[in-house]
C-alpha cells in the first residue's frame, strides 16, 4: 500500500507541494473583467478604444446603439476597470486604462490557432 501511496503522490503531485493561488478578492476581480468582455457590445467598445480617446456620442454612432446601452455596457467596462473616463466640458472621454489590453487579447486568439 505505502508502494501505491508513493506511486500517487508522483502523479497526482506531492502532498507537500505548494500552491500559489491569488487571494479570493483578486480572483473576483478577474471574473468581474472575464465577465465584462464576454460581451459582444463591450469587446467592441473596447476595441474602438484602442489607441483612441472617444465620447459616448461617438461610441454610439460607430456601433449604432442607443446612449443608454453604450452607457450601461460603458458603466461595466468602468468597474471592471478596464476604462477610464475623463469630463472635457459636457462630453465625457473614454479611454482604456491599459493601452496594451487590445494587444493581449490579440495575442490570446493568435496563440489559440
Amino acid at each position: 500500500m505505502t508502494e501505491d501511496r508513493n506511486n500517487s503522490n508522483k502523479i497526482c503531485g506531492s502532498s507537500d507541494e505548494k500552491f500559489h493561488l491569488p487571494d479570493d478578492d483578486t480572483l473576483e476581480e478577474q471574473v468581474d473583467l472575464f465577465k465584462a468582455i464576454a460581451d459582444p457590445t463591450r469587446l467592441s467598445i473596447l476595441y474602438l478604444l484602442e489607441g483612441h480617446e472617444l465620447c459616448t456620442q461617438r461610441i454610439q454612432t460607430e456601433l449604432d446603439k442607443s446612449q443608454p446601452t453604450i452607457s450601461h455596457h460603458l458603466k461595466i467596462l468602468k468597474k471592471a476597470k478596464l476604462i477610464k473616463s475623463t469630463k472635457k466640458g459636457v462630453w465625457i472621454y473614454y479611454k482604456l486604462r491599459n493601452p496594451k489590453f487590445i494587444e493581449t487579447l490579440k495575442n490570446i486568439q493568435k496563440n489559440k490557432r
